[in-house]
């Protein structure tokens, strides 16, 4: 018979080596949210899960909701539509990525209380990618989970990934927002 504290021990131990158990359930229901979201193509709302800054203007939230629900129409619209999409622990390898975020450096610099992120990872099949991964890294502002980045990832060792990766930058560029001040 083992005894209670070996099963205790190895549970603890599997809990620190599982990057599931760090985040409550409610980040996983924030991230599927967002997932179910962006394969609806729905955009505007996806944008909406994002955190901003509290100090924006009606006008400056409006342009940023516009500017990060652009960025997302236009990478799905390069890539295609999400075919299948699980949620996984983060792969190993190395990855090109490419992301977007609300608020800009200045904003984030002067709150370095929302410098720590909790990422959620999914595998998905797109249309003309293939599988790809999407991380989302969330942040928790007061009580609820807001996403601080969504991060598109494609294997470096995959045939062609530094080129791909390079198109979709470039088609990107100008969906990329201008800033605004928001510390």
């Amino acid at each position: 018979m083992v005894p209670r504290y070996a099963i205790a021990a190895l549970l603890v131990s599997a809990l620190l080596a599982c990057p599931f158990a760090y985040a409550d359930n409610s980040i996983f229901s924030r991230g599927d949210q967002l997932v179910a979201e962006l394969r609806q193509n729905n955009f505007d709302e996806a944008a909406k899960l994002f955190h901003y800054p509290p100090s924006y203007t009606a006008e400056e939230l409006s342009s940023e909701r516009a500017s990060v629900a652009g960025f997302l129409r236009t990478l799905f619209g390069e890539i295609g539509d999400i075919a299948t999409i699980s949620r996984v622990p983060p792969p190993a390898g190395r990855f090109l990525t490419l992301g977007e975020s609300s608020g800009d450096l200045p904003y984030w610099s002067s709150h370095p209380e929302l410098s720590k992120t909790e990422n959620v990872t999914y595998r998905a099949e797109v249309k003309r990618d293939g599988e790809v991964y999407l991380v989302v890294s969330f942040i928790r502002p007061m009580f609820a989970w807001e996403v601080r980045t969504i991060t598109f990832q494609l294997a470096a060792a995959r045939p062609g990934a530094a080129e791909r990766m390079a198109e979709l930058t470039r088609k990107l560029a100008p969906a990329v927002k201008p800033s605004h001040k928001g510390a």
